[in-house]
Formats: C-alpha cells, sequence, structure tokens
C-alpha cells in the first residue's frame, strides 16, 4: 500500500529538524497472534517531490516504533533536507511512504483479518529567529 504524506511548515521560522515518533496498535481478530504483525510490514520511505531526492530508507513497522527518534531523523529526514537544511516558512514537503507486508515463507495465516492502526507523531524543531 503506497501512501502520500504533506509535511508543512505554517511557521515563521524555518524548521530544522524532526523527530518522528511511531506508535501502533493490533487488533487481532481471531485471538491466535503468537507474533508482532508489525514485525510483518516493512515501511519504505521513497521520493521526496519537492527536494527531487530519492533516498529511500526501510525498515519493519516493529524495528521503526523502537528507533530513537534521533536515529529517524538522522536515516530519514537529514538525507532528504542535506541539499536544503529544512523546511522554510509557508513551505510544504509531499512523501510517499510504501507498508509492503513481507511474506517471510512461513504459515502467516494468523494475521487474516488482523488490522492495524498506526500512529505518527511528528515533533518538529525551529532554526534560530532573527533579533528584529
Amino acid at each position: 500500500m503506497m501512501r502520500e504524506f504533506n509535511l508543512s511548515n505554517d511557521g515563521s521560522l524555518k524548521i530544522e529538524n524532526v523527530h518522528l515518533e511511531t506508535g501502533y496498535s493490533v487488533t487481532d481478530e481471531n485471538g491466535d497472534n503468537h507474533d508482532d504483525l508489525g514485525k510483518h510490514i516493512k515501511v519504505n520511505f521513497l521520493w521526496n517531490w519537492n527536494q527531487e531526492s530519492e533516498p529511500v530508507f526501510e525498515t519493519t513497522l516493529y524495528e521503526l516504533k523502537e528507533m530513537d527518534p534521533d536515529i529517524v531523523k538522522r536515516d530519514i529526514w537529514d538525507p532528504l533536507w542535506e541539499q536544503k537544511g529544512g523546511l522554510e516558512s509557508e513551505e510544504t514537503h509531499d512523501f510517499w511512504v510504501e507498508f509492503e507486508f513481507v511474506d517471510n515463507g512461513e504459515d502467516q495465516n494468523i494475521f487474516q483479518g488482523d488490522s492495524l492502526e498506526l500512529a505518527w507523531t511528528f515533533n518538529a524543531t525551529q532554526a534560530e529567529g532573527e533579533d528584529l
């Protein structure tokens, strides 16, 4: 499943850093899960249309949830913003993320009918302002 999301800066100062926190909850339809569904979903961070760059970062949803937000910043946002150094005021960047259920070659029928609710929290820090 491919999804687009937009990161906008509606403030007056440039966004310098973004920390992404990941959380999710799984609804086990049949009560038979012995594994975390998030370990079987690969997250591929793809093209940033505004910066015309294509760094790819991939990990499982479970690993992303366990990562320190500083590591996520380093691996996802820093390469994306290397050319521009952040997100200017009144600017929006569009990103594509692909969620892929990975067939591990084993019986994964326990996940049939299950659902997953993803919660991403983007915490941005601004660049230093200018004295007026």
